[in-house]
């Protein structure tokens, strides 16, 4: 083995061992910052958001109610970010709740949406039969 070689090698190897060095001190950030972005999007979105961290099986649930306008917001804010829902919304529901995860393996979302625009809409008809009474004298 030449000089040159085994000088190469030594370079790599200690190039090898300073990455390993690096990655043994990198300490993630925690979930929470990695939610930073997205939590002030729907912030943007709708002051009036409801976020919390549920402790119990550590996923956050995300509460808000509007128009179809703020829905569709949040709908593409936290697909801009990655997430797909479980279940998607129908479009003559008034409330929406679903669970939307990642492929990262970060916990997940439970967003739930109450729409605060109802109206009373003519959906059908329907034929009641009910009594005639006719006044008969004898």
């Amino acid at each position: 083995m030449t000089k040159l070689t085994r000088e190469l090698i030594e370079k790599e190897y200690a190039r090898i061992e300073e990455k390993k060095r690096n990655l043994e001190v990198f300490e993630p950030r925690p979930i929470q910052a990695q939610y930073d972005a997205l939590f002030q999007a729907l912030y943007d979105v709708d002051p009036n958001i409801n976020i919390k961290a549920n402790s119990n099986d550590g996923e956050f649930d995300i509460r808000f109610a509007g128009d179809s306008g703020v829905y569709r917001w949040v709908y593409s804010t936290l697909r801009e970010h990655g997430w797909e829902p479980e279940d998607r919304i129908s479009d003559d529901t008034r409330n929406y709740f679903t669970t939307w995860y990642r492929k990262e393996g970060l916990p997940s979302l439970y967003v739930t949406f109450s729409s605060t625009v109802c109206q009373r809409v003519q959906v059908g008809t329907r034929t009641v039969e009910e009594p005639i009474y006719e006044l008969v004298c004898e």
